[in-house]
């Protein structure tokens, strides 16, 4: 061992190995003086349970180590007064100095790999040197020993995190030592799978299969093994089992990954030929991620070069059987050919036994994976959900997926496109027309905007809109029928569908199949494999909306169309409604941005098209009323209210010119409740704007004006919620808006009196008793007992408004808490707490409701909600200025906790907001590689976020100061250092601007910096530009100076540096 001057790194591991490698062998350090950087403690401690003369210490000529520094060690060491050259030289002509040499030529270098192969008993290896290995590696990943070798063992803490590491990591290439650990399970295909690859091992020497059953023995060589079955089955976690299984039973193994999209044939050649030429007898190649064409193509291409390897790798589906009369030397439309071992996506009842006892082995909770929710059929897909650790991996996989179907769709497209067949042979194109012109009249298939002929997939763009809308269809449960997909594309694409259809059925997301009413749809195994591929590909919610403006465009919209006579129509009128205000995805499109291009939309079906369908026109005055709700500007607001307003006057007029049925009346009743609610909206816009002139001028007469004006809208929302109980469809909804309308002016009118607040409540009091008049809808029923809750607590009845809350509870909803603690908490007028400590005090009452609360989405979002109010200055976060945090460790752990709670639940998990309060949260925490993990996802899913920019939070101290890190410069880059936190586990930019003129920074030499967060990146905060932000208490002469001091200040001025080991100059005196 030769440890060089000036350099220094962690020598304790190497002594720990001591005892191994001197339990059949020697130790030798050399090369090692006085004022070099060696821990004598620790090799004295190693050495002193080495055998004895094991140890060979060579003194050497230049300051060589005292002496009586090798007191401790014992008889273990022998000490040598010259240097080992010298040591060699004397000895080489002796016995033992001959025994040296032979023993130097069959000596393995620590940078050799071993793979050892053969039977058990057989001593066969191949030795691969450093350079060799550095080759191979380029291309492909060789198992050696070393990757199979038995890790050390674990303590149970030490298990379970490194489990979860295992979880979270990208798996490229697979972590081998986790697996020999046992991380994976095990599924009863995999044996079958082994017997396969090993049988077809042995049966080497021939390219031909020798299973000759078949009528023709085809042109390929040795055919490829796959392992086939549906999606999220666990299918690329055996093939990452079989690897290190096959490596234990003595067989040379190879893993190969593509590398942008394709392997690289040749470099995989070269390997099996080294391997081949060192005695390999035969090479399992093991790939994953390719198209089932390349596993034949690199199969058939080792066969041709005359390697003996047998390619395993997986595919969606079991290649297709020739018929009898198949030329098999044809291979046109034919499957790729490989021999298939299939497996089930659904666990066997063996198999659920063998999981639930293998998830209690890795630490993680069984409680709610009962019998049947691990016999689910999408169980291993869903079980993301369970363990969050396997999110990244999940979303890697989809979106590889997503990017192979892509690609693979442009090649045809390309192909569709460069086909002479499809502009020189006239005639059929016209035969086409015609059959085209009678499916789908009125259509004009090849001709684009500009009346040019153009091919579908002649661009990548036009592939993968058509991708995203098949896959946004397939999330919304409803998969888009595929002759509505042709009437979006042209001619062409009707030509090549067979290829089309062909990928599609080759990937992992997508394929044909027969819906319950026998239209043929492209849809996915599971919704969630949509959802999944949606969030990496197009993450905002906006963007996916606008491909909705494709659909409406392939539609022959007709307004005097009624429920079947247009298919397509009712289907694009479904998928709106879907996603709109009150449709089941309501709540992943609420943004703003998503209901302006809903809204965008609809108003071009209505005045670019001129339809007036009643449906949609009701969905448009829905979402202007949201818009109107949500839009601080009260003129903007009272703007998008008229144009609501107008939209259901027009549907209005629609539905009364029609004969009156049970249908109609149901529409008219939905249209008149929503134009209730409607004018109940703009009573809200116009309290807002009447507190705002109150407060700056109790007497305006505008103040005058609003009330008379609230009173007016208050009459209407009367008249319409009458005009709904006239249709005779019994409803509490109608009564509910009438119900907050009334509470909204009760909470949020200035200066109501005495006499005016009796008389709401009244009403109030009247509407609940009118709709218990006759029997509630059961989903009506939670909203009236909120109601009932609410006009408790206004009336002061607080024991009625807790025993309905507990009633509640008991059936799993802890809605009605969450009424009652809002009221107590927040201002009816402002919506703010009160204050921290009322906020405080809610929040311990919500979390001891009860132990399912953190299993409630509503109450999580309360609690998250209470923790800021009582926790953050104002609340808030995103405001002008970086939040700064004086809480205690017991409060992150708690809000962290909550966090986590929110994110379990499927409409939260991709909320940008959450997952940043998470990142911060665990960075205050010190959990840096969970904080980095979000931020990795926080950040690739909120492009376009203004919260990218600019500094959220700053990290601080339990009382609020901005905590201090140190920071060590790595590399300049223009104007900026690329500095490295220790404490936080990651790389910083570091501006010039921000270190001042006074800093002159070399690598190596480390500052503190005070750290703030936003949705993109950890970034420095500028503590003499951002003085002004300082919390009270907090002066902007100083500042915390050293990470192991939080609490000492040093006075403003340039960045204290401070020289690194890395840095110091030699200990060696200049000119020796």
């Amino acid at each position: 061992m030769a440890l060089r001057q000036r350099r220094a790194f962690d020598v304790a591991p190497v002594f720990r190995q001591l005892p191994f490698l001197a339990a059949s062998g020697m130790v030798v350090i050399a090369g090692v003086g006085e004022d070099d950087w060696i821990p004598l403690d620790l090799v004295e401690l190693a050495c002193s349970v080495l055998p004895v003369g094991s140890v060979h210490w060579f003194l050497g000529h230049e300051r060589p180590v005292k002496r009586s520094d090798f007191a401790g060690f014992g008889d273990a060491l022998v000490l040598h007064e010259g240097s080992l050259p010298d040591f060699l030289r004397d000895n080489a002509a002796t016995d033992a100095g001959r025994r040296l040499t032979e023993a130097q030529e069959t000596a393995l270098s620590p940078d050799d790999h071993i793979i050892s192969f053969g039977r058990p008993g057989e001593n066969k290896r191949i030795v691969l040197t450093a350079q060799e290995w550095r080759s191979v590696a380029q291309s492909v990943v060789v198992l050696d020993d070393a990757a199979t070798a038995t890790p050390p063992p674990l303590s149970p803490d030490e298990m379970r995190t490194e489990f979860r590491q295992f979880l979270r990591g990208a798996q490229r290439p697979p972590d081998w030592s986790a697996i020999v650990r046992g991380f994976l399970y095990k599924r009863k295909v995999s044996e079958k799978l082994t017997a396969e690859v090993e049988t077809a091992l042995t049966e080497l020497g021939s390219v031909n299969p020798i299973d000759t059953t078949e009528q023709y023995t085809v042109n390929y060589s040795r055919r490829p093994i796959l392992l086939t079955g549906p999606p999220a089955s666990g299918k690329s976690r055996i093939i990452h089992w079989l690897a290190v299984h096959l490596r234990q039973r003595g067989h040379v193994v190879l893993y190969v990954a593509p590398v942008g999209g394709r392997l690289k044939v040749e470099a995989i050649e070269r390997v099996c030929r080294l391997l081949q030429s060192r005695g390999a007898p035969g090479v399992a190649v093991l790939a994953d991620e390719i198209d089932n064409t390349e596993y034949v193509q690199l199969a058939e291409a080792l066969a041709a070069a005359g390697r003996n390897a047998v390619v395993v790798g997986t595919a969606r589906h079991s290649p297709g059987q020739l018929r009898p009369d198949d030329d098999p030397r044809s291979t046109g439309d034919r499957e790729p050919d490989y021999k298939s071992v299939s497996m089930e996506r659904r666990l066997s009842p063996k198999e659920i036994t063998e999981f639930r006892e293998y998830l209690e082995e890795q630490g993680q909770r069984t409680d709610g994976l009962t019998t049947s929710v691990i016999g689910d059929p999408h169980f291993l897909l869903l079980l993301y959900r369970l363990l969050p650790d396997a999110q990244g991996n999940v979303r890697l996989r989809i979106g590889e997926a997503y990017d192979r179907l892509a690609r693979a769709l442009d090649v045809a497209g390309r192909a569709a496109a460069e086909d002479p067949r499809s502009t020189g042979d006239s005639e059929l194109r016209e035969q086409l027309k015609a059959v085209a012109s009678q499916l789908f009249p009125g259509i004009d298939f090849d001709r684009d905007d500009d009346g040019a002929a153009t091919s579908p997939f002649a661009h990548s763009e036009a592939t993968r809109t058509a991708l995203d809308l098949a896959l946004l269809c397939a999330r919304l449960q409803r998969p888009i029928p595929v002759d509505l997909l042709l009437r979006t594309f042209g001619t062409d694409f009707i030509r090549h569908y067979a290829a089309f259809s062909r990928h599609l059925g080759d990937s992992e997301l997508m394929d044909e199949v027969v819906d319950e009413h026998g239209i043929l749809v492209l849809d996915t195994d599971h919704n969630e494999l949509a959802r999944l591929a949606l969030g990496i590909v197009r993450p905002s919610a906006p963007d996916q909306m606008g491909l909705l403006n494709r659909l409406v465009d392939a539609v022959q919209w007709n307004g005097s169309n009624f429920p079947g006579d247009d298919p397509d129509q009712d289907y694009c009128i479904e998928i709106l409604r879907l996603v709109g205000p009150r449709g089941t995805y309501a709540d992943f499109y609420s943004s703003p941005a998503s209901i302006e291009q809903l809204a965008q939309i609809l108003e071009r079906i209505r005045e670019g098209l001129q339809v007036r369908i009643p449906k949609l026109l009701l969905l448009e005055a829905q979402a202007l009323r949201l818009l109107a709700n949500r839009d601080a500007d009260y003129d903007a607001s009272m703007r998008h209210i008229g144009d609501a307003i107008e939209v259901l006057e027009q549907a209005e007029e629609v539905l009364q010119s029609r004969r009156a049925t049970d249908i109609r009346n149901l529409e008219l009743n939905n249209l008149l409740t929503t134009r209730a609610a409607t004018h109940g909206y703009k009573i809200g816009a116009q309290l807002s704007r009447l507190q705002q002139v109150y407060q700056a001028a109790p007497a305006s007469p505008e103040v005058l004006t609003l009330r008379k004006a609230i009173a007016d809208e208050l009459e209407l929302v009367d008249l319409y919620v009458g005009r709904t109980r006239a249709l005779g469809h019994t409803s509490f909804f109608p009564l509910d808006v009438n119900f907050w309308t009334i509470r909204d002016v009760v909470n949020q009118i200035p200066a109501l009196s005495d006499v005016e607040r009796i008389g709401f409540i009244e009403r109030m009091a009247f509407i609940l008793d009118a709709a218990v008049e006759e029997p509630l809808e059961p989903r009506q029923v939670q909203r009236f007992k909120h109601r009932r809750i609410e006009l408790a607590e206004l009336e002061g009845r607080h024991t009625v408004s807790a025993e309905l809350a507990e009633e509640m509870r008991q059936t799993g909803d802890f809605s009605g808490y969450c009424q009652i603690i809002r009221t107590q908490v927040y201002d009816s007028r402002t919506r703010r707490a009160q204050s921290p400590a009322t906020a405080q005090q809610g929040l311990n009452r919500l979390l001891t409701v009860h132990e399912d609360v953190w299993r409630s989405r509503v109450a999580m979002g309360l609690a998250h909600r209470l923790w800021m109010d009582a926790h953050l200055p104002g609340g808030r976060v995103g405001g002008a200025d970086p939040v700064y945090a004086s809480c205690t460790r017991e409060e992150w752990e708690q809000w962290s906790r909550i966090l986590q709670a929110r994110l379990v639940f499927s409409e939260e998990e991709d909320s940008a907001f959450v997952n940043f309060c998470l990142v911060w949260a665990l960075l205050q925490l010190s959990e840096p590689h969970a904080a980095l993990r979000h931020l990795a996802a926080l950040e690739a899913n909120s492009a376009g976020s203004r919260r990218r920019v600019g500094c959220l939070a700053v990290l601080t101290s339990d009382d609020g100061t901005p905590r201090p890190y140190r920071a060590v410069a790595r590399r300049r880059q223009g104007d900026v250092w690329v500095c490295y936190m220790p404490q936080l586990l990651t790389e910083i930019r570091v501006s010039l601007a921000f270190l001042g003129p006074a800093v002159e920074l070399q690598v190596g030499m480390e500052i503190p910096i005070f750290v703030g967060i936003n949705y993109r990146s950890l970034l420095p905060w500028d503590r003499r530009t951002d003085a002004k932000r300082l919390p009270a208490g907090l002066s902007s002469d100083k500042k915390p100076a050293r990470t192991d001091e939080p609490t000492r200040s040093i006075p403003a001025g340039p960045l204290p540096v401070r020289a690194t080991p890395a840095t110091m100059p030699p200990r060696r005196p200049p000119g020796r």
